[in-house]
Parts: structure tokens; sequence; C-alpha cells
């Protein structure tokens, strides 16, 4: 059999019809029946249905994992969501990046439109959390599903304990198994399977995350024992998503603009508003964002450009600008504050990391993981409208909830202790 077990029932068992030539053809027709259901062919399974009658615009699937290593189970992915969603499935491959398609292009037309904002950095490498506007609005889908699976499977030593229950087989199928050596003597094969769906959808409080998670343990496997059914699991953790709702891209692309980025703001604005007669202002304050961040990155370049002058020409430029204040200790914007709390809350949740069996790691507050639960926490953070409604909003509205949340950071150890500024 493939190593998978989904593949062509006969390599491994033409030693067993050929030894069972002798033996009544219904006897051979009902065991070739038995084998092939052990391969996977099972009758009746639903083919692809090529999404006729679902509903556009479609939604995408981005598929990453070891269990992928079988082809057959992205289609089984595909019509699963299908079947849950009522809407078209394209499979995504990889998620978008700037340097493709019409966004490409709308830099291009961009910098063309607006030469000084040629050197700002489009890639917005900060906003990594993201990718899933970027992939929506790239590939033209209304939400995007993520299915992360890993399968491992091995084989052991059975213990005395565990060879002892072989006395409960029928030891005629047995001998005859063991006789074609199609028996793992004395070995237990382990099966695991473990990973998540998740949802990005585009609508406050709509995103969801789902765990799978199959663990199987089988003594002296046969042909005929079969593997972990990953397509039904996958199909089971679906089953528990609600159907993506309609996108608000008005409400997206302004969280975006607060969270610190404008292009990917602008992207949405460029494909998903713009046609549809809304207000210029979500793109007119995408633009101006780009430009208050190019000034910031000119200020710091000719800052640092300072540090590296001659000490005798510094001084006498001190001196030409004696009479100017200094400018005292770091503003922190609500903007920053927020990205820097909703970080801190998925990399501290304790609870999080034991769910997904993962040790526990201490992160410099504010910087952001690639592990796939923690960059989905801080997608469902800023999609469900935590980020808006429980932070910049209360940080904006009057100087004590600003500082309120200076103290809660500088209590974690996020900033130092005695820093001031007025609401971002």
């Amino acid at each position: 059999m493939a190593p998978d077990g989904y593949g062509s029932c006969v390599p491994p068992f033409v030693p067993l019809m050929a030894s069972m030539a002798r033996r009544p053809r219904g006897f051979l027709a009902a065991l070739a029946a038995i084998l092939c259901v052990a391969c996977g062919l099972r009758p009746g399974f639903p083919v692809a249905s090529g999404g006729a009658g679902y509903a556009d615009p479609p939604v995408g699937v981005l598929t990453e994992g070891s269990a992928f290593d079988r082809p057959e189970l992205r289609q089984q992915v595909a019509r699963s969501l299908e079947r849950a969603s009522r809407k078209r499935v394209l499979l995504l491959g990889v998620p978008a990046s700037v340097g493709e398609g019409s966004l490409k292009e709308l830099v291009s037309r961009l910098t063309k439109e607006n030469p000084g904002l040629a050197r700002y950095d489009w890639r917005e490498p900060h906003c990594a959390a993201h990718v899933d506007v970027l992939t929506a609005v790239q590939r033209n889908v209304d939400a995007v599903y993520r299915v992360s699976l890993d399968y491992t499977e091995r084989s052991r030593p059975a213990t005395d304990a565990e060879l002892a229950l072989r006395s409960g087989r029928s030891p005629g199928l047995a001998s005859v198994l063991r006789a074609l050596h199609l028996v793992a003597s004395r070995t237990v094969r382990e099966e695991a399977l473990t990973g998540t769906v998740a949802l990005s959808a585009f609508a406050p409080g709509s995103s969801r995350h789902i765990p799978v998670s199959r663990t199987a343990e089988h003594l002296e496997p046969t042909a005929l024992t079969p593997r972990i059914d990953i397509g039904a699991a996958v199909a089971e953790a679906i089953a528990a998503l609600p159907p993506p709702p309609e996108p608000q891209w008005a409400g997206v692309a302004r969280k975006l603009v607060s969270a610190g980025c404008p292009f990917l703001a602008l992207a949405v604005y460029e494909t998903r508003l713009r046609s549809t007669g809304a207000p210029r202002g979500v793109g007119e304050a995408a633009l101006a964002a780009i430009a208050r961040s190019r000034g910031k990155a000119t200020a710091h370049r000719a800052d640092t450009s300072r540090e590296t002058m001659p000490s005798r020409r510094r001084a006498t430029e001190d001196q030409d600008h004696a009479e100017t204040p200094p400018a005292g200790e770091e503003q922190y914007t609500c903007d920053a504050l927020c990205n820097m709390h909703i970080v801190e809350l998925c990399n501290s949740d304790r609870v999080l990391w034991i769910s997904h069996k993962v040790n526990w790691e201490a992160t410099p507050c504010g910087t952001r993981r690639d592990e796939p639960f923690l960059q989905e926490c801080y997608r469902e953070q800023w999609l469900g409208g935590t980020f808006d409604s429980a932070c910049i909003r209360p940080c904006e509205s009057t100087a004590e909830g600003h500082e309120r949340l200076m103290r809660i950071l500088q209590d974690a150890g996020c900033l130092a202790s005695g820093r001031h500024s007025g609401p971002g």
C-alpha cells in the first residue's frame, strides 16, 4: 500500500491474490472488496462540485503542514468548505505579497502620482499579522480559511501486555495474513494528527479558530488496518465554523490606518471600496499616514546623520539651535501603545500556548512571533474589535485613558516608568 494509505490496492495484494488463486471465485471477490475498502476506496464518496450553484464572490483557503503531502486532501478540504460556506472555494497556494499582480501595479501608480512616497516600505513588514487582508484583496475573495495540519506516524515495539491482547483476534484471518507477511509482528503503529482550521472573515467578531487533534494506536497493524481519516477530522472542524459574513471593508480599512498599515488600508480602498462609490476619506487618510511615516523616516535619518558628524561641527549646530527646546521624552501614540498591548496579551497567554502543546517562551514586549497560533491570536484581537473599541477609543478619548494604558504597559515591563505623553 502507498505510505499514505490512499494509493492503489493492487501492488501490496498481488502475493495475496496469487496465493489464493485456487479458492472459489466468490471468496476471492469478497476478499478483494474488503481489501479495497481498507485502501480507502469508499463507495459513494462525494466528487468535487466545482462550485456550481454557489454564491460569488468566492472564499479562499491556504493549506500547510505535512498532512498535505497527500495531494487529494486539499480537494477534500475544498469540498468540505463549499458545503459549509455555500460559496465557491479557491485553493490559494501561498499568501499574497505586495510584489504581485494588482498590488504591484498600485505601488507603481502611487509612486508616479506622489514621487515623495517612493521610498516608503510598501511591504509593511510590521503588518504581517494582517496578511489575510492582503491575500483577500489580491485574490478577490471574501474570506480566508487557513488549514494547518501535521500528520505523524511511527512504529514501536509492542509491550508484553499489549501482545497479550492478540488472543482476542480471529485466528483464521490472523494466520493467513501472517503467512503472507502482511502483519507488522510485535509492533504498535502510532498516529497523530494536530493542527487548526481558522477563518479570517473581515467583519467584527466573525473570525474563528478551531483546533484539530486525533491520535490512534494499532497493535500489529495489517493491510486491513485503517489510518486516521484526516478528511473527516477536517470536515468536523469546518462544520463548527459559522458561514463567513459580508465583509465590512470600510471598517477594515479604518482599522488598518489606526494599526499603522496605511498601504494595506489603501489597497482595501482601491480594490474593494473605490468602485462602490465609497467616500474618499479612507483613501485620503491612508495616503496622509504614508506621507507622515515618510516624514518621520526622513527625520530619523537626519538625526542619525547628525550623530556621525565631527564633534566640532555638531557643537556648532547645537549652538546655532540653542533656543530650540529639547525634544523631551519619547512620545507614545495610542496606535503604538495598543499594538504593543495586543501583541503582549497574546504572547503572555500561557493557556493559549498550552492548548497548542507548545512550551511558553518569554518574548520582548511588543515583539510579534511567527507561530501560527499567535499570528491567529493577533488577527482575532484586531478583527474582533478589541483593538478599536477596547484600546484605541479609551486611549484617545481622555488623557486619563492614555495614562492608564501607559501604566499597564509599564507594569508589564514594556515601558520604562516615568514616561508620559498626551493621547495619540
